[in-house]
């Protein structure tokens, strides 16, 4: 009996995908793609388990050419840096809580900004991509560039759950 992949083959309900207008951009980085990711990164932001801020990256122009070249042997290959799926997890106490005690803290992971960096310039690919193809769904705000969708999706979701309880 032939067996169907679950990985490749779409649920059957789904309805059908028209074929892409526009390839998805495979060239290697540039380092114009990688100054301008760069400049978006926070300099205050904390670094993961390597202890690299942004900052180094924001301050060494020529180290510039060796990320690129670093991350285009990683898309040419495959093969990411163990390193980079580690993360210092730290509490940060919630506001109002009580400082001492454990369940009033909210846990964030802390990982390799160069990792971070590297993802960042894939995700800015892959959404010009599902945009240009208009695979990407505009209700869609989290993890778009430049779209504050969190403070109008709780809005509408407080809306939605004040009307509940009224009814």
């Amino acid at each position: 009996a032939s067996r169907t992949d679950p990985i490749t083959t779409p649920p059957p309900n789904l309805p059908p995908v028209a074929a892409p207008s526009f390839p998805a951009d495979i060239s290697p980085f540039s380092l114009r793609e990688l100054r301008r990711q760069l400049v978006g990164k926070s300099s205050r932001s904390a670094p993961g388990p390597d202890g690299i801020s942004y900052e180094v990256y924001k301050r060494s122009p020529r180290l510039h050419i060796a990320l690129c070249s670093l991350f285009n042997d990683i898309i040419r290959t495959g093969r990411v840096p163990p390193s980079w799926s580690l993360a210092d997890i730290v509490l940060i106490p919630k506001a109002g809580g009580d400082p001492a005690s454990p369940s009033d803290h909210r846990p964030i992971a802390l990982t390799c900004t160069m990792g971070k960096l590297f993802t960042a310039l894939l995700a800015r690919r892959l959404e010009r991509y599902l945009r240009t193809n208009h695979y990407w769904d505009s209700t869609q705000k989290g993890f778009a560039s430049a779209t504050q969708g969190c403070v109008e999706h709780a809005f509408c979701m407080q809306e939605v759950l004040h009307e509940a309880r009224s009814r």
